[in-house]
């Protein structure tokens, strides 16, 4: 039976180590959010040039998980058990979202599962700080602002937390069973 995982955390918590390791254990196909995000960038050069990284992010947003669900479902169309890493930072924290995000895979037969990756905001600082990336170069010029707006918010959905400080290899060993 194909499986379909959704990882889900803030920036710099973890997720993509995590979506690995579980990918790797599980045979999974990763579906990243941050995938097409070059493409999105030069598709938009000019509106993320007038609104600076975080409003373009944001305002981009909706048209990301779309194409996010699109690749989704076309290797889910393939036959593949798939994995889907990004935010879901509104969807988890609505239950009518979540299902109409969920709701292609449901239809297919798919009994998709949360995953929710959450460090303390010390550690994402330090990780935001060491990572470098250029889509944080605005956090970054307002760090303790940026965290003090982006506060931890446990989702509202069903979802199996996740400690982003943990060895996920031994994390996901310890799930192969329980998934």
């Amino acid at each position: 039976m194909q499986e379909v995982f959704f990882v889900s955390g803030q920036a710099a918590s973890g997720k993509s180590q995590f979506t690995k390791e579980l990918a790797a254990a599980r045979g999974l196909t990763i579906v990243d959010f941050d995938d097409t995000l070059q493409k999105t960038i030069e598709k938009h050069s000019v509106l993320l040039a007038e609104i600076g990284m975080e409003k373009f992010l944001a305002q981009v947003g909706p048209e990301r998980y779309e194409d996010l669900i699109v690749r989704a479902l076309s290797e889910f169309n393939q036959g593949k058990s798939i994995v889907l890493e990004a935010p879901f930072s509104k969807q988890i924290a609505d239950q009518q979202l979540w299902d109409a995000l969920v709701e292609p895979f449901v239809k297919l037969g798919a009994t998709p599962k949360l995953f929710w990756v959450n460090v303390s905001p010390d550690v994402r600082r330090a990780r935001l700080i060491s990572r470098g990336e250029e889509r944080d170069r605005e956090k970054l010029e307002k760090i303790d602002e940026y965290l003090a707006q982006n506060p931890t918010k446990i989702p509202v959905v069903t979802h199996v937390a996740v400690d982003g400080n943990s060895d996920f290899k031994k994390y996901v060993e310890a799930l192969k069973d329980n998934v």
